[in-house]
């Protein structure tokens, strides 16, 4: 498995808490087309900071089952504090890899993965681990990142040049930024079919979800530097040029688009 290589502490989450408020609603709206209901058993494969696991146990209700797992600690340690406060009984959190997923016995209606096979560099295997979880006529929801799918208008220099570093980041850790697009692929090689498949674009409409434009870029300063993407004093002056179109709001500007699929086994 690749290295993650964002932050998981408490940078990190504020990080992946702000992100959930912007593409959860696609996320949620996704999976309820899908048939998502009370008495399902679900698994959330990379449960992050939580920011969907609560609403996937209030959607089963106490009959249903959820079971989340993240390689992180970390993050298992957040998602129980934010299953605690919920009173949320019905939730069950492992800190596991996808790629360990075989340790769990159960088998589940939904299994259910959000912005996790995009920095794995095995998906196919990761893949394959998560369909033996599925029960037979189960459903899979996954929902990946386009990365090259951002914009804003008016056109930006800046903005270009920030979808270029991503992309560029992505790469030099031998990831691929658009990954989902070759999805489709991979699941016809373990006989997966698609069953329903759309694109959400969040805007970022506020100050506080604006500060998505560049909080990752101070998460991932020093591993720019090291790959020689940006020196530091290029960093500086990409981020001052950044923040000027964060916060000027006569500019309408979007994140990645999120690639959601749900496949039948």
């Amino acid at each position: 498995m690749s290295q993650y290589h964002l932050k998981t502490d408490s940078v990190g989450r504020k990080r992946l808490n702000l992100q959930g408020k912007v593409y959860n609603p696609g996320s949620q709206q996704f999976l309820l087309d899908q048939g998502l209901k009370k008495g399902w058993s679900v698994l959330e494969v990379g449960c992050g900071s939580g920011t969907m696991t609560s609403w996937l146990a209030e959607q089963v209700g106490k009959r249903g089952r959820v079971v989340c797992i993240d390689n992180s600690s970390a993050q298992i340690r957040a998602t129980k504090q934010v299953v605690k406060k919920n009173g949320l009984k019905q939730v069950e959190c492992h800190e596991l890899s996808v790629f360990d997923l075989d340790q769990l016995k159960e088998k589940f209606d939904l299994v259910y993965s959000r912005f996790v096979l995009i920095h794995l560099d095995d998906p196919l295997n990761a893949l394959i681990k998560i369909k033996d979880r599925l029960k037979t006529g189960g459903r899979l929801v996954i929902n990946d990142m386009l990365n090259s799918c951002s914009f804003c208008y008016p056109g930006s220099p800046v903005f270009d040049q920030r979808r270029k570093i991503l992309e560029q980041f992505s790469i030099k850790n031998g990831l691929n930024p658009n990954f989902s697009l070759t999805l489709p692929e991979i699941l016809r090689k373990i006989k997966l079919k698609i069953l329903n498949e759309s694109v959400f674009q969040p805007l970022l409409t506020t100050p506080v979800n604006r500060k998505l434009l560049t909080l990752i870029f101070y998460e991932i300063k020093d591993k720019l530097i090291a790959l020689n993407i940006l020196t530091a004093s290029e960093w500086e002056l990409f981020m001052r040029d950044l923040e000027k179109i964060q916060k000027d709001t006569s500019y309408f500007v979007t994140l990645s688009s999120m690639h959601q699929i749900c496949i039948g086994k």
